[in-house]
């Protein structure tokens, strides 16, 4: 079923296409910030350090403290059967291996200082929410079908897929707070940290909030087609030059329409079709919110969006939960010119068709695109033990 975070996609895609160009890979220091403010990640002398891989040892202890077991750790006196852990990093590395939190990679080496992979850091993640190689079949481990599980219960999406960096190993991290641990005595990985007096309940409280609106937004079924108009405006130098969409591409004439335009050009058919087809969920939408607030009007509800992107969107929910319209605005400096770009979106039931209209008039193009449900291709899983 397509959730509604469908619609997030379609906006945020036909908005940040404009400027495609100066998009880099995903960054999230915000949460990095929010997890240390928790109390659940203290970073590096050089700060987060988000732009390089991860060591094994690092990942480990990355998880302990998102585990809230800090204190736990330090006051253990376990030990460990391996001979290459350094001195810092030892009693992390016994508490693991005793609560059956890790393993080595042979029988007497750990290999702290070896890059630990997204299918690394997953693995100890899955074990921390109680999953065990049990889960993972017979003839497999559940670092086999790390990758696989992760994603199903949330806490791996393909945004993050690619060079898995500190920054991903954050997204991975602040995704698990809001995953369910095994047992369903908790709601949340959140909810036992708090009840285990690991996080306080104040601290932890606008985070939850966040998590169960996410929760109530992806629940709406979206089975509609998306109608939709494109209104840009421009402003360079205190003036309002012409701007307009058409085949695609917006056209600004900065100093006349005879004068050659700055033009951005993106394929409007494409980012419907992959939006409306996208695997979505809770996961995906996460990674994209910053915040999210809930307000009525009337018979409609309203969730208003902030985008790690700066884009605000608002979406309008029926009583009878059927959204009804979303709108997105987003301000974008490209060659000193400064666009604001408005995207309404409007839902209507559909069967197998999207139309789209062909200009921002509102002309509507008799072109008709197809909605066929994909699943993106899955990554090999490495064989390997230990992990």
């Amino acid at each position: 079923m397509k959730k509604i975070l469908a619609t997030v996609l379609v906006i945020a895609m036909l908005v940040s296409a404009v400027a495609v160009t100066a998009f880099a890979a995903p960054h999230y220091e915000d949460f990095a910030t929010e997890l240390n403010e928790l109390g659940l990640l203290r970073g590096t002398d050089a700060g987060f350090a988000l732009d390089r891989a991860p060591t094994r040892a690092e990942s480990l202890v990355m998880l302990l403290r998102l585990l809230g077991l800090e204190e736990a750790v330090a006051e253990s006196d376990y030990e460990h059967p391996f001979t290459d852990v350094p001195n810092w990093a030892d009693a992390y590395v016994a508490y693991a291996y005793n609560n059956d939190l890790a393993r080595g990679t042979s029988a007497t080496a750990f290999s702290p200082n070896a890059t630990a992979s997204a299918q690394v850091y997953l693995t100890f993640v899955l074990r921390a929410l109680g999953f065990t190689d049990e889960d993972a079949g017979e003839d497999f481990q559940l670092f086999d079908i790390a990758v696989e599980l992760g994603t199903e219960i949330g806490v791996f999406t393909t945004a993050l897929e690619g060079p898995f960096l500190r920054d991903q190993m954050v997204a991975v991290s602040y995704l698990a707070l809001a995953a369910e641990p095994v047992g369903g005595e908790f709601n949340t990985l959140l909810d036992s940290l708090v009840a285990a007096g690991a996080v306080e309940a104040d601290a932890a409280a606008a985070l939850m909030q966040r998590f169960e609106l996410l929760r109530d937004f992806v629940a709406f079924d979206t089975e509609v087609y998306l109608n939709y108009s494109v209104e840009v405006t421009a402003s360079v130098g205190g003036q309002t030059p012409l701007a307009r969409f058409e085949d695609g591409t917006i056209y600004v004439y900065v100093d006349g329409e005879d004068e050659d335009p700055i033009t951005f050009t993106y394929d409007v058919s494409a980012a419907i079709d992959e939006a409306a087809t996208a695997p979505g969920g809770f996961a995906e939408l996460a990674l994209q919110v910053r915040d999210i607030e809930r307000s009525e009007d009337g018979d409609i509800t309203v969730y208003t969006i902030t985008a790690a992107d700066g884009s605000v969107i608002s979406t309008y929910v029926a009583a009878d939960d059927t959204p009804l319209m979303s709108t997105s605005t987003r301000t974008v400096v490209i060659e000193g010119v400064a666009l604001t770009i408005t995207i309404t979106v409007e839902y209507t039931e559909f069967e197998d068709a999207v139309t789209l209209p062909a200009d921002v008039n509102g002309e509507e193009d008799d072109e008709d695109y197809d909605d066929e449900d994909y699943e993106d291709e899955e990554d090999e899983d490495e064989n390997g033990n230990g992990y």
